[in-house]
């Protein structure tokens, strides 16, 4: 690879329809389109760059995690990563839940773009709409932390997965974007069950279920890992999932609609299965904003390094290749998300409001804190 500021050009591809093929990404809508971001050598050796990286990444297994370009396979850089992304307006990262890397990683890439300049912006499949009230609440100190946890939902890992990055962004005053459907709402989809009117205004403007491509995929997963003993169910089961990914994609693009005289970079944090292929979320962001950049990541246990490059550059741009072993994976994620719309909504919230007592105690410590300090 030659150096001496000589510019590297990675294809950062632009959806006009989240359609996909075999070999990769595919464009629809006038004229085909590539956006081609300059990526400048930093006056370092790469090697060492991209070894420094490595550790950086590494989990407490001392392995590390590896950025690769889908499109030409190869491995890259932390600084080369970014710099290819920054000029983006949505960058997707769809997680594997619970893998400490991936987490981590997504911590480092929010961080990095700020500590740019770069107006960034951060949404979560993990915190949901009706929340939102909450969460502006304690980003602008009006209740504490303790009481934020009380009434927004974390999820079970929330202190040691996503609570980092919350913490960043309030500090920071990074907008959070609280972007999922309630679950009791996906829940009554899923079961057939008749809507409450309260929870009307948390749906999105509008909603689809086509037995598309990503139907197909949905329907596989489910037969792999969940009994659906009927057709009725699941249908149910995948307007709901879709149900879903309309709201997070009407969150994202009404923030965007918004904020457009600020072009903040919206980072969506999502399970794979929302995002790989360009499906889900990703190609309802793209139907309701049709000029808007996307970056898609997929993450991928290094376990699956066999896996064809055909078919990993069709599933995403880049993809963070880990060495953690506690990551459920983008199999099981839509099939324990869809399985969870089936128990008892109450008893499912009370479930995710309970997080850890270090959490809690943390909480209340900082509380205690803010109030010494008013």
């Amino acid at each position: 690879m030659q150096k001496n500021n000589k510019a590297i050009c990675l294809a950062v591809l632009t959806f006009v329809s989240a359609s996909f093929v075999s070999g990769g990404f595919c464009f629809f809508g006038g004229a085909s389109q590539v956006v081609a971001l300059q990526v400048s050598d930093r006056d370092r050796d790469e090697t060492a760059a991209l070894d420094r990286d490595r550790d950086e990444t590494a989990a407490s297994d001392g392995r590390a995690a590896v950025i690769q370009n889908t499109r030409s396979g190869s491995a890259i850089g932390f600084g080369q990563f970014v710099d290819a992304v920054a000029e983006c307006d949505v960058l997707v990262l769809g997680e594997q839940h619970g893998n400490d890397q991936v987490h981590k990683f997504q911590l480092k890439v929010i961080r990095e773009l700020f500590e740019r300049g770069i107006p960034v912006a951060v949404s979560l499949e993990q915190f949901e709409r009706d929340v939102q009230g909450a969460m502006d609440d304690y980003f602008d100190g009006r209740i504490g932390e303790v009481e934020f946890l009380a009434t927004s939902r974390p999820w079970p890992n929330y202190g040691t997965d996503y609570r980092p990055i919350i913490e960043f962004a309030k500090a920071n005053r990074i907008p959070v974007i609280a972007g999922n459907v309630p679950r009791r709402i996906a829940r009554h989809v899923a079961m057939d069950e008749t809507l409450d009117p309260a929870d009307r205004p948390f749906l999105p403007r509008s909603t689809s279920a086509p037995e598309d491509e990503y139907y197909l995929k949905f329907r596989q997963q489910m037969e792999e890992h969940m009994m659906v003993d009927s057709e009725v169910k699941l249908s149910s089961f995948y307007e709901a999932q879709c149900l879903k990914d309309d709201a997070m994609a009407e969150a994202i693009t009404d923030f965007m609609s918004v904020n457009s005289h600020q072009r903040k970079l919206v980072v969506h944090l999502c399970g794979q299965f929302h995002s790989d292929y360009g499906l889900g979320t990703v190609a309802r962001i793209q139907q309701r904003s049709r000029l808007a950049r996307i970056v898609v990541v997929t993450m991928e246990p290094a376990a699956a390094g066999d896996e064809d490059d055909s078919s990993l550059s069709a599933r995403a741009h880049f993809a963070l290749r880990t060495s953690s072993s506690n990551a459920a994976g983008r199999d099981t994620d839509t099939a324990r998300d869809t399985e969870a719309t089936e128990q008892d909504s109450t008893s499912s919230e009370q479930n995710q409001s309970a997080p850890t007592n270090r959490v809690e105690q943390d909480a209340a410590e900082n509380d205690s804190v803010d109030r010494r300090r008013d």
